[in-house]
């Protein structure tokens, strides 16, 4: 049957009763009620383009000693054009609420023109701006929002930022729908909004960092992006790598680096202690030897099973190694289910150790068999048979690929990772390349914050609209709660 709507919808209630006239032909004494027919239909309305107007309050600020000397406490301000020498500091508009030691300080005030003019706003120390009350000032009420200058409200921003990075929407067609609602927003316009974007959210960027490489646990791929030089307009192969957190810090990270160098990973994981889950590409071997074990390599089983279904094609001895790998597999999916059912309410590490168990006890058999059958058969393998090739791939990785059946913490596979790459994979023959390093760091971001929120169910319009409300009084230090699997929308009072 058809699902329950879901209860977050808007509801309208459409009532339909039998016409008047057919009523008195039947005689309404005649009409018994009986319990109403109920149907459901989605409907769809258009979305509307709204224009917030601003009204920010302002205000003349005087010493006291100023309103005692004119004798008029209501006298009309002095222009906005007077000169510092006539008695105003310039007019400043704040941006967010500063932050002291001793917790939020109003941004409803300005900075006296010197401090304007030193270049040091008026801080002392590093901290907020230094106010002198004595003086006047002209003092505007500010926006309070993380892009107050933008001509783009947070909702707008929202839609332009995931119907590109979510929906892979290039910015060219957005701006043909914007038409279509009577305004226009040329594509380099919106990309300027994807740019200064990307720098606001960066800080809780890199707060996710933070977590993820407190995982015990992370998987990793890249994937290609073309990369556009802004000056020749040339083109070379750049990269986005990502960084999946484990069950306990729920996140993902996309990373874009120019090149497909080491340098990017290890910079990257440079500090990190734990399970690294990837493929066998040679760079990350620069990870794992330096590391002295504080990284543990694990290898992924359907990277040597795809070697080997490319091999059947020539030699059907590949599809008996097919048949080991199909029955470590089935082994998993008994352990998927047990994971929904009967161990839905174990804590993490005791569901690691019921999973430890079990493949030891089936598992590890079926490796040993496998193992010996390569052993017997590769020495009758040409080496540069699509075989031979699968049959070394797994031996040089035979312990990486051992190592999920030591840590219940750990998949057979990197599937998890390759598979929150298919986004990026999908919009980039859409929008075709970045057009600048500065632009594929801020995709890196939004692709970021994107699948962060995918993972911890978390929709994803209704939560950047409310960070951007959020982040300008966040102090650094409370970045995390922002964090999409920490996040909690505000209840309206």
């Amino acid at each position: 049957g058809r699902r329950k709507p879901p209860a977050n919808l808007e509801q309208v209630d459409i009532i339909h009763d039998l016409p008047d006239e057919l009523k008195q032909d039947l005689g309404p004494e005649n009409l018994i009620p009986l319990p109403d027919v109920i149907t459901f239909q989605y409907d769809y309305q258009a979305a509307v383009v709204r224009l917030l107007r601003h009204v920010q309050k302002k205000y003349v600020h005087r010493s006291p000693g100023d309103a005692a000397e004119s004798g008029e406490p209501n006298a009309e301000p002095a222009s906005e054009e007077s000169t510092p020498e006539e008695g105003l500091s310039r007019t400043i508009e704040p941006q967010a609420a500063a932050t002291t030691a001793g917790g939020p300080v109003a941004s409803t005030t300005t900075v006296p023109t010197e401090a304007i003019a030193d270049g040091t706003n008026g801080a002392v120390d590093g901290g907020s701006p230094a106010i002198d009350r004595a003086r006047p000032m002209i003092v505007i009420a500010p926006k309070p929002w993380a892009m107050p200058s933008c001509e783009a409200a947070p909702g707008l921003l929202a839609y332009v930022w995931l119907s590109k990075y979510g929906d892979h929407l290039p910015l060219y067609r957005q701006e043909e729908i914007c038409r279509r609602y009577g305004v226009n927003f040329s594509r380099s316009t919106t990309c300027g909004w994807m740019m200064e974007l990307g720098e606001v959210l960066q800080p809780l960027w890199r707060r996710i960092v933070e977590e993820v490489l407190a995982s015990r646990v992370i998987h990793t791929d890249d994937t290609r992006v073309q990369l556009q030089d802004p000056a020749t307009g040339h083109r070379s192969t750049a990269r986005f790598w990502n960084y999946l957190g484990d069950e306990e810090h729920a996140l993902t990270v996309v990373e874009f680096t120019r090149t497909h160098e080491r340098v990017g990973p290890a910079t990257f994981l440079a500090g990190y202690r734990g399970y690294l889950q990837a493929d066998a590409y040679n760079g990350y071997d620069g990870l794992y030897l330096p590391s002295g074990g504080a990284i543990i390599e694990v290898g992924c089983w359907q990277h040597a099973r795809k070697r080997y279904k490319e091999a059947a094609k020539s030699d059907v001895r590949a599809l008996c190694a097919l048949a080991f790998i199909k029955s470590m597999y089935a082994v998993e999916e008994r352990i998927r289910k047990l994971r929904r059912t009967e161990w839905s309410t174990l804590t993490l590490d005791e569901r690691a150790a019921r999973i430890v168990e079990i493949r030891q006890r089936e598992t590890a058999p079926i490796l040993k068999s496998f193992r010996e059958w390569i052993d017997k058969t590769v020495g009758n393998t040409l080496p540069k048979s699509d075989l031979g090739e699968a049959f070394r791939y797994t031996l040089n990785q035979w312990e990486a690929l051992n190592q999920f059946t030591q840590c219940g913490l750990l998949a057979i596979d990197n599937n998890v990772s390759e598979r929150a790459h298919r986004g990026i994979a999908i919009g980039r023959n859409n929008w075709k390349f970045v057009g600048s390093e500065r632009g594929g760091r801020a995709a890196a971001i939004h692709f970021s914050l994107i699948a962060s929120c995918k993972r911890n169910a978390v929709e994803p319009h209704a939560y950047l609209v409310d960070i951007l409300k959020r982040l300008p009084s966040t102090a650094e230090s409370e970045l995390a709660d922002l964090m999409p699997n920490r996040w909690k929308p505000r209840t309206s009072t």
